[in-house]
This record gives structure tokens, sequence and C-alpha cells, in this order.
């Protein structure tokens, strides 16, 4: 199969409407549905569906209102919702501008991997390599407590069985637009993360925090990673699914 363009029925107005509501959103699940600056590693963000509503913006709207969804509700996010008294970074917003624009890009990609035991495969090779590398991270800080040392793997491990029960279970009975399945769902946000908010985004943060912390900051972000990719799957998931009559399946061949 061919890369396709991902079509939808929204006009232009109906778009800049969305990166409005979607900028908004983003940046209240940023910043005040999130868990942020926690007191082991202030670099960690956990947010309960901010990237994957980035995500969403850039495959349902385009890659250049996806960066605008992403370096507007970071914007918005700083400068409204933000009470941490911290400087403003603009390699941060740098790190969700990718995000919103490379979203639309890699959920082609994917489209081309049709194997689900190799998505499974490629997700549990990685995920068990990260899972090891954050359990040395934890093991190896003195300034934790044992209790965090031994909880805190076993949930990361908990997170990823979770992920691959959720996209067994919901790739059956949904029926998500575009020919996409939970597998690739997932694996979207899995590269995703990776490769924008673990490694771009850790070298941004070694430049605005400091590159003698980079070492740290990787392996924080490696951890959250595991939260994000997990949320991610199950939101973007729910939003295919409920924005479903929005896409256009005229570039679609019925026998895929």
């Amino acid at each position: 199969m061919t890369l396709f363009k991902l079509k939808t029925n929204l006009t232009l107005l109906h778009k800049i409407c969305l990166t409005g509501l979607f900028i908004a959103l983003a940046a209240i699940l940023q910043k005040v549905l999130a868990v942020n600056y926690l007191s082991i590693s202030p670099w960690m963000r956990i947010s309960f569906g901010g990237p994957a509503l980035i995500v969403f913006s850039s495959v349902l709207l385009g890659p250049f209102f996806g960066a605008a969804v992403g370096a507007g509700s970071d914007l918005l996010g700083y400068f409204v919702f933000d009470m941490s008294g911290k400087a403003f970074f603009p390699q941060v917003t740098a790190i969700y501008t990718l995000l919103g624009f490379c979203g639309y890009f890699v959920f082609q990609l994917v489209k081309l991997i049709k194997s689900k035991t190799a998505i499974i495969c490629i997700e549990a090779i990685l995920f068990t390599a990260l899972l090891g590398g954050g359990t040395w991270f934890l093991v190896t800080r003195n300034v934790l407590d044992l209790w965090i040392k031994i909880v805190a793997p076993i949930i990361l491990g908990l997170l990823f069985v979770g992920l691959m029960i959720f996209i067994i279970f919901y790739d059956k009975k949904a029926s998500i637009p575009l020919g996409y399945n939970a597998y690739q769902i997932s694996l979207c946000a899995f590269l995703l993360d990776v490769f924008v908010l673990v490694g771009f985004g850790s070298l941004m943060k070694g430049l605005a925090f400091g590159m003698d912390l980079y070492p740290v900051i990787v392996i924080c972000q490696a951890i959250v990673m595991f939260f994000n990719v997990t949320i991610s799957t199950i939101v973007l998931s729910i939003l295919f699914n409920v924005c479903k009559k929005y896409f256009s399946y005229e570039n679609i061949s019925r026998g895929e």
C-alpha cells in the first residue's frame, strides 16, 4: 500500500475553530490535570491525555495545525496555568510543536505495518529494555526510599501489561476509522514518545536545565513514557471512534 493523505470533511473555518479548542483543552490537560514538577525529578510530567490530544489534532487537522496546537497549548499552559514560578523555556515549547507536526506523518508510516505480531514484538523488546534502564536508575538513586525502588518497576511493568490487554480487547470490539487498529495506534504513540518526547525532548530539556543533567533527564523521560504511551493509546483510540464521521474514506480500498 502507498502512503495516502489523511482526508477529512472539515473546512478551513472548522479547522481554525478546532485548533483553538484543542489548544485550550491540551493546555488544561498538560498543566491543570497533570502531574508536574515532581520533587525527585522536576523534568517529569505525567499528562492525562495532553500529548494524545496534540497528536490527534495533527491527524485530524493536518501537521501545521497540529504544530500550532502543540506550541499554543504549551504557551497557554505556561502563561495562564503554570503556578511553579519557574522560568519560561522555549526549548520545551519546541518539543510539543514537533510532536504536533510529526503525528500526522507517523500515522501514515505506521499504516504500512500490517502484522500485529510484529508490533507486539517491537514494543515488548523496547519496553523491556526501557524498563531495565528505568529500574537501574531507581535502584541507584540514594535519595529514594526502598519501597519506591521496589514498587515503581512493578507499576511500570503492570502499565505495559495493561496496555497489551487494552489493545487486544479494544481491537476486537471497536471499529477505528481509516483502517487503523489499536495495535497501530499503540505503535504510533510509542514511536512519537520515544523519538519526540524522550529523544528530542530530553535534548531540549538538557539545553534548558543543563547538559550535565542530560543522562538523568533521559531516564526520567523513559520512565514517564510508560504512562504516556498507555494513556495516549487509550485516548487516541477513543478520539478516533468519537470523531470517525469527520474522516474521509475515499482513498482507502475496501479490502484493507
